[in-house]
Formats: C-alpha cells, structure tokens, sequence
C-alpha cells in the first residue's frame, strides 16, 4: 500500500492511530505485568471488579468493551490462579457474581503500582490541557457509539440495552 493511501484510509478511519495506540499500550503493560503471572486486560477485570465498577461478566464486558466470552475466559483464568471467586446467584443460577481473592487484592496492588509507573511514562508531557481535550473527545465518541446501539451480537450496548447473557 502507497503512503497516499494510507494517508486516505487514515482520513477515511480516524480511529486507527487509536486502536494502534491502544495495542501498543496494551502491550507495553502486558510485558510489565508478566512477572506476576496476568495481563493487562485481567488487572483491568479485576480492578473493575474490587473497585465495585462492575461484577457480573456482562458488566466487566460492557465496562471493557470486549466480548463476554472473552471476559468469561479471563475469568477461569484468574479463578484457576486463586485471584478470583465466582458466586452463582441463589435464585437465578445463570447469574454470576465475580470477587477478588485476598491474594488476588494483593496481586492487583502490585499490578497497578507496575501500571502506574507505566502511565506516567506513556502520558510524559502530556498537558493537563490536552488531557481534558482528549477526555472530551472520548465522551463525545461514547455517546456517539451510544446512538449506533449493539453492533456485535457478543458484547453488551454502551447505553445498557444489551440481551441477557445467556441469550448470546
């Protein structure tokens, strides 16, 4: 491809200099964090979970913006570490409730002390300015995605109209 081209295309989808950033910073955390055995995306699960954000697989899903069957997944993984519990509600079996372990609270400490470091390095000069311009956008394209409704049969609606779990 011409960089003509990928001018255009760039033009055509702004948001691929996003989705690139966001590998690589993924990727930068992800080799951070490999020497306590998770990934950025299970820190960013379970700091969803201990903070009380969300804790339910449907939530963490349309927290993250990923597929339930990716979170369900993670899940297993961190369950099978001992860094999580699941918790099937009583009167509805198909509910599920996710916590974080003692072990995996302080497993998570460590995680985002490690992630922090990595933050204040990747946003390193990055004005309080620009942030709040970014921070703007970003709420703008939500509740754009917001108006678009569920796109992808798997992950659940911005706006919080997405089918039960077991409907997927």
């Amino acid at each position: 491809m011409t960089r003509t081209n990928q001018r255009n295309l760039n033009k055509r989808f702004p948001g691929r200099p996003v989705m690139r950033l966001m590998g690589h910073i993924i990727a930068v955390h992800d080799h951070e964090l490999a020497p306590l055995g998770i990934t950025a995306r299970q820190m960013a699960l379970m700091a969803a979970c201990e903070e009380m954000e969300a804790c339910t697989p449907v939530e963490l899903a349309r927290l993250e913006g990923i597929e339930v069957s990716s979170v369900t997944r993670m899940v297993e993984r961190l369950v099978g570490k001992g860094l999580m519990t699941r918790t099937h509600s009583e009167e509805d079996r198909r509910q599920v409730a996710l916590s974080v372990t003692e072990k995996g609270a302080q497993l998570l400490e460590q995680a985002l002390q490690r992630a922090a470091r990595n933050s204040a390095a990747i946003w390193q000069g990055v004005t309080e300015k620009e942030l709040a311009a970014l921070r703007s956008i970003v709420e703008k394209l939500d509740r754009n995605l917001e108006t678009l409704g569920p796109k992808h049969p798997k992950m659940g609606s911005l706006n919080g109209t997405e089918k039960d779990e077991d409907e997927h």
